[in-house]
């Protein structure tokens, strides 16, 4: 835990965000010059409603999902920022995926789903 009136304190938070932001950096970089790496994170972003207008009229699932969208434009942004030419590329190759499809309650990924 920070004491905020502790300026060692202070110093020893900011420079763990310092070092979790560069690790954050190093695996996305390391993710993204690879194909199967730029794949999972594609996937991903999908998993996460990136690519997907809200749906549905229940407002706690509304919520429940939009906090999980919003972990998705976290991943989005760093992508874009650290590697903006390699997130072209993920775009165009996988071009060929049918976003718009509407997704089958089925086949959600169970980590990523409310209990109905």
């Amino acid at each position: 835990m920070t004491n905020a009136a502790s300026e060692r304190s202070i110093r020893k938070r900011n420079k763990q965000i310092l070092a979790d932001r560069e690790t954050n950096t190093t695996v996305i970089t390391t993710l993204m010059h690879t194909v199967d790496g730029r794949r999972w994170i594609w996937l991903t972003l999908e998993r996460l409603a990136v690519f997907r207008a809200d749906e549905g009229l229940d407002p706690l699932r509304m919520a429940f999902d939009k906090g999980i969208r919003n972990e998705g434009l976290r991943l989005l942004a760093d992508v874009t920022r650290i590697c903006p030419n390699e997130y072209i590329r993920m775009t165009q190759e996988n071009s060929g995926v049918d976003l718009s499809a509407p997704e089958d309650p089925d086949e959600r990924d169970p980590d990523y789903s409310s209990v109905n």
